[in-house]
């Protein structure tokens, strides 16, 4: 009796096995028909080492919180805010830049179609603290070596900020202009809560 009913579930569970394969299979193949196939594309040539030193730069910049409410601390903030203005100086000719609540940041690439709604690229300024004793070089350096860039925010998240911006002035500097507006929300308290500023963009 034991053994007809553990042959029973191993049958179920196989059926639905073949099932479920035929399935996604089915799926697949309905949607490649739909669709057709995606072509390879081309990346785009970026000089690596420029870029790794912007971001390098952008780490120097120690935006650290100075108490646990988020309060920042001005001058690390002004000294990232010039180092953005100086790296990437088609994207503060083109785009319209708004300082919100003092410290956030807020870029309007304004788009041909005003029919098309907008869409938010975001990333945040802010960085925690680091003991520098528990890092293999110092935390807010920037340290490029071995194919690294060592520092706090390399991770979380000044290389989504670097990224968006580096992005943003190449294609200023090729003529492009979206259909679609973009804003770019670059809040500077999220690692306490954002309340300041993040909630506020």
């Amino acid at each position: 009796m034991e053994n007809n009913m553990l042959t029973t579930m191993i049958y179920i569970i196989l059926t639905i096995l073949i099932l479920t394969t035929l399935y996604i299979l089915v799926r697949t193949i309905i949607f490649e028909w739909s669709y057709g196939s995606v072509g390879k594309t081309e990346g785009i040539s970026v000089d690596e080492a420029q870029v790794a030193e912007h971001l390098a730069a952008s780490i120097r910049c120690q935006t650290v919180p100075l108490d646990d409410t988020g309060k920042p601390d001005p001058q690390a903030f002004q000294q990232l805010h010039r180092m953005l203005a100086e790296t990437y100086p088609l994207v503060h000719q083109k785009l319209k830049r708004e300082v919100i609540n003092g410290f956030s940041l807020l870029y309007t690439w304004q788009g041909s179609r005003a029919d098309l709604d907008p869409v938010m690229l975001m990333a945040h300024q802010d960085v925690v603290s680091a003991d520098p004793t528990e890092w293999t070089h110092p935390p807010f350096e920037g340290v490029i070596t071995d194919g690294f860039i060592w520092g706090r925010g390399t991770l979380d998240i000044k290389n989504q900020l670097i990224g968006i911006m580096e992005a943003a002035e190449m294609l200023l500097s090729q003529g492009y202009r979206p259909e679609r507006t973009i804003l770019f929300g670059l809040g500077h308290d999220e690692e306490t809560g954002g309340v300041n500023g993040c909630k506020i963009l």
